[in-house]
């Protein structure tokens, strides 16, 4: 089985993000990403999340999951090669709360989308929420330091501006990965 590369997952995301979607219909959003994203799931792995609750494979842990399945049980699956976790409330408590998610499920790969909003926190994103999250990365028990996370900032209620940014287990300063739509 050949889960995407963390890269692959960023570049989907950065174009699932640049659809015109009306701003406060959260749940087209959360929505419209996870279906990019689930495009990508292999062979192999099965996709929860609400888009998936039909097939019985509701929400578990995070917005999406990819469980890796057991070929001689299809019931139930062997680990997660994906989470994903989006909060769209642009606060920066929320952010925070709904960020550690992502660092609490042994995934292979992990994303996190979270809008800031423009006045109080997107000014400030580099030196109070990556630095925030860094931390919190850093310390956490079931993160380690080989571990990395994709972590999308968008800006709500301003121009729209979308940044992801990795951050490793280790500590390092978050690196800001380029959008190669462009």
């Amino acid at each position: 089985m050949q889960i995407p590369t963390l890269a692959k997952i960023i570049e989907v995301t950065h174009k699932a993000l640049s659809a015109r979607i009306d701003e406060h219909d959260l749940k087209a959003w959360t929505a419209h990403v996870a279906r990019k994203l689930a495009s990508l799931c292999p062979v192999g792995c099965l996709p929860y999340g609400h888009l998936f609750r039909e097939d019985d494979r509701r929400e578990y842990l995070c917005d999406q999951v990819w469980g890796i399945e057991r070929p001689d049980d299809w019931e139930h699956y062997e680990g997660l090669a994906f989470a994903m976790e989006c909060e769209w409330d642009g606060g920066v408590d929320a952010f925070l709360e709904d960020f550690v998610k992502v660092l609490d499920v042994a995934a292979e790969r992990r994303l996190f989308i979270g809008n800031l909003h423009t006045k109080t926190a997107w000014p400030d994103r580099q030196t109070t929420v990556l630095e925030t999250v860094r931390q919190i990365a850093k310390g956490h028990r079931f993160f380690g330091e080989a571990d990395e996370v994709a972590v999308f900032l968008c800006e709500k209620g301003g121009d729209g501006d979308v940044e992801c940014w990795l951050v490793r287990g280790n500590g390092d300063k978050p690196v800001l990965v380029p959008d190669k739509r462009a």
